[in-house]
């Protein structure tokens, strides 16, 4: 964790104590890194729920069983680790990757 370029945090959909333990897991990340590394909470299980309440609370909703939204949240984490890491080393001047990607800068 500590040199890591982002971290993900998955919990189970269908088990309020993981969504608890997820939260309690980024916060404690947050605490020991100064940095701004790129954290991403994904709800698996997808599949096995109707609908998902209180979604704005993670990332993303994912399956492992069918693969829905799988390649989805980790190309939005790869881009969030691309942004992270040009913000990280940019010069005095624009981020050049702002074009592309955006910027937190």
């Amino acid at each position: 964790m500590r040199y890591a370029q982002g971290i993900v945090v998955v919990f189970s959909l269908g088990n309020h104590p993981s969504l608890v333990k997820a939260q309690d897991i980024r916060r404690n990340i947050r605490a020991v890194r100064t940095d701004e590394v790129p954290i991403v909470l994904v709800g698996n299980k997808s599949d096995l729920l109707e609908r998902c309440a209180d979604t704005q609370i993670w990332d993303y909703n994912t399956s492992a069983r069918t693969g829905n939204g799988v390649a989805t949240a980790f190309a939005e984490f790869t881009r969030q680790i691309i942004i992270s890491e040009a913000c990280a080393k940019k010069p005095s001047g624009k981020c050049w990757k702002t074009r592309f990607f955006g910027c937190c800068c």
